[in-house]
């Protein structure tokens, strides 16, 4: 509904904006393009996907030193890949991540519009309030 949707810009609003790598697959690693649903999604709580420009919808991503210091913020969807727990700790475990938050985002919230589209915007200004206050390399907050 337009309440949850201004709940989600009202809670992006008041956080600091930041640059979010949002994984869906490995091998290659993929992430999302900014001209997909799941990029504008988590555009209304204050994150940006990187990277900024892409001709593909759904790029493949080196996950180097350069692209790591490019973001604040690394998730790792559940869907389509289903990324788990143990994936959050070893991402951790590479090095230039040093302090970066790194979470598993439960990607029903985010990439699947029509019927979940309301339920992922109460979701997301949660899930990005306790990411921050988890730290480093959390599960993903509820």
């Amino acid at each position: 509904s337009e309440t949850a949707l201004a709940r989600a810009l009202r809670a992006g609003a008041a956080l600091a904006r930041e640059r979010v790598l949002y994984l869906i697959w490995r091998d290659p690693w993929m992430t999302v393009g900014p001209d997909t649903y799941v990029s504008r999604t988590l555009a209304t709580v204050g994150w940006e996907t990187w990277p900024r420009a892409a001709e593909a919808r759904y790029p493949e991503v080196a996950l180097d030193t350069a692209t790591l210091a490019a973001v604040d913020v690394v998730l790792l969807s559940t869907e389509p890949y289903r990324f788990r727990a143990r994936d959050v700790g070893a991402l951790a475990r590479r090095p230039g991540l040093g302090g970066k938050r790194i979470a598993l985002i439960d990607g029903a919230m985010t990439s699947w519009y029509g019927s979940r589209a309301v339920l992922g915007m109460r979701y997301l200004p949660r899930f990005r309030r306790a990411l921050e206050r988890a730290g480093p390399a959390a599960d993903a907050p509820s």
